[in-house]
């Protein structure tokens, strides 16, 4: 049993796994404000790149 718990292979690949599923949790979450954030960012950049040429 004591094997079993110091056995530590794989809890990398576990604590990536988490992250990432966190990553994807939170991007759902707050999709459409990150949508209303980009389209911002764009347009402040189309208007800049308009008014130099």
């Amino acid at each position: 049993m004591l094997e079993l718990i110091k056995n530590e292979k794989g809890m990398g690949i576990i604590e990536i796994a988490i992250i990432i599923v966190i990553i994807i949790a939170l991007a759902l979450i707050f999709k459409t404000q990150i949508e209303e954030l980009m389209n911002s960012i764009f347009d402040q950049i189309n208007t800049n790149i308009s008014g130099i040429q």
